[in-house]
C-alpha cells in the first residue's frame, strides 16, 4: 500500500513538471487533498511529502507566471516602474497599485516603497488570505536582500536596504501581516474606486496591468482615476483587451471571439472596448496621453466576416489591438 502510493505521488510530481496548467493545482485543491490525506497523516508523513514539497517548491521559485512568487512580482512591478520613471521621479510620491488582486496584494507596493516611493496604497475588489500574503511578501523581501542589485532600480542602496529594515520579515514568514508592515507606510484597501474611503487628489503615481478592461462602465471609471489623482500626477496602465474566455477555454475562444456575441452582450468581466475607444474615453476625462503603444496579433483567417456591425465598421488595423501599455498625466 504505502509503495504503492509513493509511486503513485511520483508519477503526479513527474506529470506536473511537464504541464504547465497543472502546476497551479498543486496551490489549490489537489496539494490540500494530497496533503490532508489520512494516509499522509500517519506514520512519518514528512517522508512522503518531502520530495512533493522540494520539488515543487524549486518549480515555483523559477516560474514568473506563479502569483505569490517573487519573479512575478519583479515581471508586473518593474513594468510599471519603467514606464513611469520614463515621465515623472518616483522619490517622494503617493502611488497607487489599481487592482493589486487577493494573492500577493503588497508585493508590488512594497517594491515602490523600497525604490523611493513615500506611501503606497493597494486596492481591490476582493479581500486577500492575509496569511498567505505575507508569507508571500516574506518571500519576496528575503530575495529583495539576497539580491538586492536586481530590485534596486532607484539606485539608493542606502535608502533601499534601511527600509527593507522596517519590514518584520519575521512575522510575515509566521503569516502576521498586520505586524510585518505595521512600521511601513503602505495601506491595503478592500474597496471599489468610486468609494468616499478613497480621496480625490491624493495619488502621485498608479499603476495597473489587466484591470481596466474590467471596468464594464469605462467612462464612468476613468473619471474618477482622474479626480483620485493630483494635477501633476502619472499612470501607467497596462490593458488587456482580449476575449478573456479564451484562457480558461482556448479551443473554444480565441483573442477575438466576443467581437463576434451580439451587440447587448456581456459576460460581466470585461469591457469589449476597442483601443480606439479607450483612448477617447481617457482624452474625455482631461488625461494628457504621454504614450500610447498598442499591441496587435492577427485575427483569425475569415472570422472579420463573423464579427458585428458595431465592430465591422472598424479597421483591421484597429481590430487586431489584442494589448495597449500607456502613460497618462493629469494636467
Amino acid at each position: 500500500m504505502k509503495r504503492s502510493f509513493k509511486n503513485a505521488a511520483r508519477s503526479f510530481i513527474d506529470l506536473l513538471r511537464g504541464n504547465q496548467q497543472l502546476r497551479f493545482l498543486m496551490n489549490q485543491a489537489a496539494a490540500r487533498d494530497i496533503l490532508t490525506n489520512e494516509f499522509f497523516l500517519t506514520g512519518h508523513p514528512w517522508k512522503l511529502t518531502e520530495p512533493a514539497f522540494t520539488n515543487l517548491r524549486r518549480q515555483l521559485f523559477s516560474d514568473p507566471i506563479w502569483r505569490f512568487g517573487p519573479l512575478r512580482i519583479h515581471e508586473v512591478a518593474s513594468e510599471g516602474y519603467n514606464l513611469l520613471r520614463d515621465f515623472t521621479p518616483i522619490e517622494g510620491k503617493t502611488y497607487c497599485d489599481l487592482g493589486c488582486g487577493t494573492m500577493h496584494p503588497s508585493g508590488i507596493a512594497a517594491i515602490f516603497y523600497l525604490n523611493g516611493a513615500a506611501h503606497t496604497l493597494s486596492t481591490d475588489l476582493f479581500p486577500a488570505d492575509e496569511r498567505r500574503a505575507a508569507e508571500a511578501l516574506a518571500d519576496l523581501l528575503w530575495d529583495c536582500f539576497c539580491s538586492m542589485e536586481k530590485w534596486c532600480w532607484s539606485g539608493n542602496t542606502g535608502l533601499f536596504r534601511e527600509r527593507l529594515e522596517q519590514f518584520d520579515i519575521l512575522a510575515l514568514r509566521s503569516g502576521n501581516l498586520k505586524t510585518g508592515t505595521a512600521k511601513v507606510p503602505m495601506r491595503h484597501v478592500v474597496t471599489d474606486i468610486h468609494s468616499p474611503s478613497l480621496q480625490p487628489n491624493s495619488i502621485d503615481l498608479m499603476s495597473s496591468r489587466a484591470v481596466l478592461e474590467h471596468f464594464l462602465d469605462f467612462g464612468t471609471a476613468v473619471r474618477r482615476l482622474y479626480d483620485l489623482m493630483r494635477s501633476g500626477g502619472v499612470a501607467a496602465h497596462v490593458i488587456d483587451i482580449i476575449d478573456h474566455r479564451h484562457y480558461n477555454d482556448p479551443e473554444a475562444f480565441h483573442y477575438f471571439s466576443f467581437l463576434a456575441e451580439g451587440d447587448d452582450w456581456s459576460d460581466g468581466l470585461v469591457n469589449r472596448l476597442r483601443s480606439s475607444e479607450i483612448k477617447s474615453h481617457f482624452q474625455q476625462a482631461g488625461f494628457e496621453i504621454l504614450k500610447y503603444e498598442e499591441i496587435r496579433s492577427e485575427m483569425p483567417a475569415g472570422f472579420r466576416d463573423k464579427i458585428t456591425e458595431h465592430f465591422r465598421s472598424m479597421s483591421i488595423e484597429e481590430l487586431s489591438v489584442t494589448g495597449i501599455k500607456c502613460v497618462l498625466k493629469k494636467p
